[in-house]
């Protein structure tokens, strides 16, 4: 299992109840091999997982095959950007749908700034952001500000020529 950071919600060490939780979450995953892309809430995790007795190691980025996997506040490295793919969290985009805010994956390709932050990538990359999976994160509107944010700014990725997708895999909404 890869989590791609955000594992706890407190920015620094957590309180009783936070750990106790995060107790429970790992205690429910016991046999589980679990690799860990550090997120912005995550300050102080590796003390949690030494407190729980878990021996795990918390990276910047995870590659697997032609995936960089990371939480997506801030920029990927130059080798994550010679993958396939890109897949990151941070964002927890979602859009209206019939007056209901429904969480959606969003997927961009390179932008024409990508040569100008990055000399050696892969021209044919994907950005995939991943949805918002707890329940309790009903997810943020997109909005035009965010082809300023990591890693739309500078053109990286194509932000106008983006796709957003529902839960349920259908393309129903509209390119942004």
């Amino acid at each position: 299992m890869v989590i791609i950071g955000d594992v706890k919600e407190s920015i620094t060490y957590p309180g009783f109840s936070e750990f106790m939780e995060l107790k429970r979450f790992f205690e429910t995953l016991k046999g589980v091999r679990i690799m860990i892309a550090k997120g912005n809430h995550d300050g102080s995790l590796e003390r949690v997982l030494r407190n729980l007795g878990l021996d795990m190691e918390l990276k910047r980025e995870i590659f697997v095959d032609g995936v960089a996997l990371m939480h997506g506040n801030a920029w990927p490295s130059e080798e994550a950007m010679r993958k396939r793919y890109l897949v990151v969290g941070h964002r927890h985009f979602a859009v209206d749908s019939n007056g209901k805010t429904e969480k959606v994956w969003l997927i961009a390709k390179a932008g024409k700034g990508i040569g100008k932050r990055y000399k050696k990538h892969n021209r044919g990359i994907r950005l995939i952001v991943v949805p918002p999976f707890n329940d309790l994160i009903l997810g943020n509107a997109i909005r035009a500000e965010e082809k300023e944010s990591t890693p739309f700014r500078q053109g990286v990725f194509d932000w106008k020529g983006a796709k957003v997708y529902g839960l349920d895999k259908k393309s129903r909404h509209r390119s942004l």
